[in-house]
């Protein structure tokens, strides 16, 4: 099972791939990365099986993005990031065990 489900909408950021190195490396808890690329693929694309990306044949825009990639979540908690932010070393592990109940939305 997988524990996090990370959200990426993307708009054609030089910085999307090493947001999502940086999610992998850093989450401390069995993650998944979710990106919905708008325009641009970012290069170099992740082959890391835990990233799943989506592309529409048209932009969608940021809210219905983040829709999409929560369709295809399969975490137990959901995290919503830009696609150009690093992240703390067991961010994931930290924020879940910070949770405090069912349906409690957490700002980092």
């Amino acid at each position: 099972m997988t524990d996090l489900s990370v959200i990426i909408p993307n708009r054609n950021s030089p910085f999307t791939t090493q947001t999502i190195e940086d999610v992998l490396k850093n989450a401390g808890c069995r993650v998944e990365v979710i990106v919905n690329v708008d325009e641009t693929w970012p290069e170099p694309l992740s082959e890391d099986a835990r990233v799943h990306y989506i592309h529409p044949n048209s932009p969608v825009g940021l809210r219905q993005g983040v829709n999409n990639c929560v369709k295809l979540a399969k975490g137990k908690y959901i995290m919503k990031c830009d696609d150009h932010v690093m992240f703390g070393e067991n961010f994931g592990k930290i924020l879940a065990e910070n949770h405090q109940e069912d349906n409690w939305v957490q700002i980092p």
